[in-house]
């Protein structure tokens, strides 16, 4: 029996981005001791299991290299590195990275164009240096298995379809695409990040169905099974969530990854409904589809996350003042015209406003003849 597993190891919360859902957000940006991470690296070697490097950014991390080494020295099988990727556009680091043992490399790319994704990472140019230093690692380590996630927002769900094609030309193997997890920035500006379930899914299983045409490996994190329909083979479960009432007695509720929970406190259970028995039947878990094992372990999460923020002061809002909220990519940042009150102009006022419909010279040669 194959009892292999991918653990994640932090070894920051300080990182150089600040991607609008981050779900860190919030807590202190500090380094996690080298001792600490050393006696992780040491424990989960000598378990044999795989070890991906996580953050904040690691590559802030002088260490970097050296704990890379020593995790493939120790025996782990496979040390990956969960990076937004910039870092390795530098040539000393990527080649020290690979010649110390690294096997993969876990991106964030939110959107197939730099409009895009530079919008959610708050950062102009950062999908290029993304490739940068994805052509950079492809130069010195083409062996190097890459995988990328992308979280789905009000700003990309529309547009998620692009991903594929683009990812498969940039070298990647497996895509995730995951709901944003309600804490840190996805909870300040919930309602400018977090779509309706209703509106995004049916572009994410799009993107999944485009995907797997390419002949890209994908899964699908947060998302419960009813929403996911005969796509749920594709789920991927990092952590608990929560579960409506309708949801109670389901054939799939114990397999299912469920709802985020702020957004059930927010919006209710309207969109669930209990699945089809024939429906529940069928193989769940990111391990099946087309989705390999080895693959789907890649995905490790995003670590440790901000507490939540108390329920009134979540969900206390008016609907005023949550629509306030509501920039998106392309629109004012904060949309307060969605909401501010403008007073309708006299008539009195009217002529100085569009005076080409009442200039008296105008009506005349207008006229029609009856």
């Amino acid at each position: 029996m194959n009892t292999a597993r991918r653990i994640a190891i932090e070894v920051t919360l300080a990182c150089d981005g600040a991607c609008r859902f981050c779900a860190q957000q919030g807590l202190a940006r500090k380094d996690v001791s080298a001792a600490a991470v050393a006696q992780a690296i040491a424990e989960a070697a000598a378990a044999g299991h795989e070890i991906t490097l996580t953050g904040g950014e690691p590559t802030r991390r002088a260490e970097l290299t050296q704990w890379v080494a020593m995790a493939r020295e120790l025996g782990a099988p496979a040390v990956g590195l969960q990076t937004h990727g910039r870092a390795l556009a530098d040539a000393a680091l990527t080649t020290n990275l690979v010649d110390a043992g690294l096997t993969d490399i876990h991106l964030s790319i939110h959107g197939a164009r730099p409009e895009v994704h530079d919008y959610h990472t708050s950062a102009t140019g950062s999908l290029t240096a993304t490739l940068d230093g994805l052509r950079a690692l492809r130069q010195r380590g083409p062996e190097i298995t890459v995988v990328a996630s992308t979280v789905v927002t009000r700003s990309n769900f529309r547009v998620l379809a692009e991903l594929p094609a683009r990812l498969r030309a940039w070298g990647v193997t497996a895509w995730s695409l995951r709901w944003p997890q309600t804490t840190g920035g996805a909870e300040a500006a919930f309602d400018r990040i977090v779509p309706r379930l209703g509106l995004a899914a049916p572009f994410v299983l799009h993107a999944a169905a485009v995907a797997r045409r390419e002949g890209l490996a994908v899964v699908i994190a947060g998302l419960p099974s009813c929403v996911l329909g005969p796509m749920a083979e594709l789920a991927q479960t990092t952590r608990r969530r929560s579960h409506g009432e309708v949801c109670n007695g389901c054939p799939s509720y114990d397999g299912c990854p469920g709802v985020d929970a702020h957004y059930l406190r927010r919006f209710g259970p309207g969109e669930l409904h209990r699945v089809d028995e024939r429906m529940a039947a069928r193989p769940t878990g990111a391990n099946s589809g087309r989705t390999s094992p080895a693959l789907a372990r890649m995905f490790v999460g995003i670590g440790r996350t901000a507490p939540p923020r108390t329920l009134t002061e979540t969900v206390a809002d008016s609907p005023q003042r949550a629509r306030a909220r509501l920039p998106v990519l392309g629109r004012p940042d904060p949309a307060e015209q969605e909401v501010r009150r403008h007073d309708t102009p006299n008539t009195a006022a009217l002529p100085g406003l569009f005076p080409a419909l009442f200039d008296a010279d105008n009506d005349a040669d207008n006229d029609v003849d009856t």
